[in-house]
């Protein structure tokens, strides 16, 4: 009886050793449910920080976007003054008979020539064409080089966001009796404006007549 009352002891204090156990176990996993997670206060300020950092990035990327747009259409402009140039250039360097006073007719058969000393507009014979005159001239209130051909309405050759403030031929040679084969230089300058920013630019070309007189 007495080992039969031991055994029975020593289980009850198993058994209460182990209601112990499991009701800790119980308690620790109660206090672990209650506190997890994040409190209202966390996801807010959490969610206000996002904000600030999206709309940096949002910022930047506006800033980015815009400044690629300006020098874009700052690009498109600065290639139409070149192509103005280009245009110019090209047509001189074929043409012949070259004067300043563009109130003159210079059509042949009494071809009347001048140099040029600075002269704002500048007219000759373009090439393959001895019945027909061409004319490069600036006009002061727009801004705009215009191109007259054979006393046809002008064209412009600059884009209205470009304003030619100064054009400039310089002619040596011109005389068909000399002996000196005709030379042009060229200079142009102006301002381009953009999206309300302006930037100026300067453009100058020297050319000689490709026929020889």
């Amino acid at each position: 009886m007495y080992k039969i009352n031991k055994i029975q002891k020593n289980k009850g204090s198993t058994r209460s050793v182990k209601d112990h156990e499991v009701h800790s176990t119980h308690a620790w996993r109660a206090s672990r449910s209650s506190t997890a997670g994040f409190t209202l206060v966390e996801i807010l300020v959490a969610t206000f920080i996002f904000m600030i950092i999206m709309l940096a990035a949002i910022g930047a990327l506006v800033s980015v976007s815009n400044g690629a747009k300006k020098a874009k259409a700052l690009r498109a402009a600065m290639d139409n003054v070149n192509y103005a140039m280009d245009n110019m250039s090209r047509s001189l360097r074929l043409g012949s008979l070259y004067h300043c006073n563009t109130s003159i007719p210079i059509l042949p058969p009494s071809p009347v020539t001048s140099d040029c000393y600075g002269d704002s507009a500048i007219a000759f014979i373009p090439a393959h064409h001895a019945i027909t005159d061409t004319k490069f001239e600036l006009d002061g209130p727009s801004g705009q080089i215009l191109k007259y051909t054979n006393g046809q309405p002008p064209i412009s050759l600059t884009a209205p966001e470009v304003e030619v403030t100064d054009l400039a031929f310089y002619v040596n040679g011109s005389d068909t009796g000399d002996i000196f084969q005709p030379s042009i230089f060229m200079r142009v300058k102006g301002k381009v404006t953009v999206n309300g920013e302006v930037t100026a630019f300067a453009l100058q070309n020297f050319i000689s007549q490709r026929n020889i007189e």
